[in-house]
């Protein structure tokens, strides 16, 4: 199942008599200035056919068709979404639903669309039922001639200078810095629309939800790239950090913040039981953020030097040479037979699993410190667990 909510505008006039309406329901601007107002949707699809579909949260490293779906929106109106988290509950107590859910905050450069299609990935790869918070982020930023041709540099040299991001940029470099400027300015205003959506999805469903099942319920946290700014403009305001025990795993995925003094906003992170934050040095998406932006090193590159304690219960997984990681800057996305280490990472992360746990290295890992965890370029399959040092 996927959820959908939303402070983008809304187009009523899109809802058919029977209630449906298509992905265009939702527009590419904040529904108020304040970006305060949500809507619910619940979203359905069916199999179009295939075709290339190039997305760059995508898998870059495979080539040839993607399947496409047909998606229908049900909006639901404001003073029935508590109904319809409760039949939701009533179909996880029947088992019409499973009990493992996943809050998905996206990042730059979505559309409704391609929201969804991420939302669609994420349930069929990792068998979880998914409640997206969807926030105005459209720029068409990124190409896969540009991610490429960028990608090239960095697995060559290892990295790539601004210099070269620059002259692939061309011309278009200034337009696409104003988008990246405005995606920017809407991931800090949605602060507040993502706080209660949390925070109703917090009291009328996983609150009852553990109430009835205790362990059995699993949800986590999934941000990703651009999301993270969401949702640390959240956790730095004191007024919007009152949410807490949310969420199994909370994973800030290739986070496309500074990673400078990241410490002092993630430690404050009470949403979960556990905080995860990945990184992959030669990710080429925000190697190109770096230069819209102006930015700072990125968080899912590098951890600025200072990080959190494993006492502030945040640990820090290096993808970088896991097998085919390569520039790939949607790791949860990743599905073909050489990823499958990192395939299965994710199936436990967005799980609600503890990854790590005390005592056991997973194999494929090393550990750098007590809660820096790196994957190895290679491993034997027939390896088991070893015992941390």
């Amino acid at each position: 199942m996927i959820i959908v909510i939303s402070n983008r505008t809304t187009k009523e006039h899109k809802i058919n008599q029977d209630g449906y309406a298509s992905v265009k329901y939702f527009g590419e601007k904040l529904a108020d200035p304040q970006g305060i107002s949500t809507r619910m949707a619940v979203a359905s699809y069916s199999l179009v056919e295939d075709l290339d579909v190039f997305d760059e949260d995508g898998e870059l490293n495979l080539s040839g068709g993607s399947p496409v779906y047909d998606w229908t929106l049900r909006p639901i109106k404001q003073n029935n979404e508590t109904a319809l988290l409760s039949e939701v509950l009533e179909q996880v107590d029947t088992d019409k639903l499973s009990k493992k859910w996943l809050f998905f905050l996206h990042g730059n450069n979505q559309t409704t669309l391609k929201n969804l299609e991420k939302c669609r990935q994420i349930e069929q790869l990792h068998d979880v039922n998914v409640i997206a918070f969807s926030w105005p982020s459209w720029g068409k930023l990124f190409s896969k001639e540009l991610i490429l041709k960028i990608g090239s540099k960095i697995l060559k040299e290892g990295g790539v200078s601004k210099s070269v991001v620059v002259s692939a940029l061309g011309s278009a470099i200034d337009i696409k810095k104003e988008k990246y400027r405005e995606a920017v300015e809407n991931a800090i205003t949605s602060k507040y629309a993502l706080h209660n959506a949390l925070n109703k999805i917090k009291s009328e469903f996983i609150q009852p939800a553990k109430l009835s099942y205790a362990a059995d319920f699993k949800i986590s946290l999934l941000v990703h790239s651009l999301g993270n700014r969401v949702m640390e403009y959240m956790i730095k305001d004191d007024g919007l950090n009152d949410l807490n025990d949310m969420f199994d795993n909370v994973i800030l995925h290739q986070a496309d913040v500074n990673a400078k003094d990241h410490h002092l906003w993630v430690s404050k992170i009470k949403l979960g039981e556990r905080v995860y934050i990945t990184h992959n040095r030669k990710d080429a998406v925000l190697h190109i953020s770096d230069v819209f932006g102006s930015n700072d090193k990125r968080l899912g590159h590098k951890d600025g030097g200072v990080r959190c304690t494993a006492e502030q219960v945040a640990a820090y997984i290096d993808f970088t040479k896991g097998m085919r990681v390569g520039i790939n800057h949607g790791l949860f996305l990743m599905r073909d037979i050489f990823s499958e280490k990192t395939n299965d990472c994710f199936n436990a992360l967005l799980s609600g699993e503890c990854l790590f746990v005390e005592g056991h290295l997973p194999v494929g890992f090393s550990l750098r410190e007590a809660n820096v965890f790196k994957m190895q370029k290679e491993y034997m399959v027939h390896e088991v667990e070893e015992d941390w040092p």
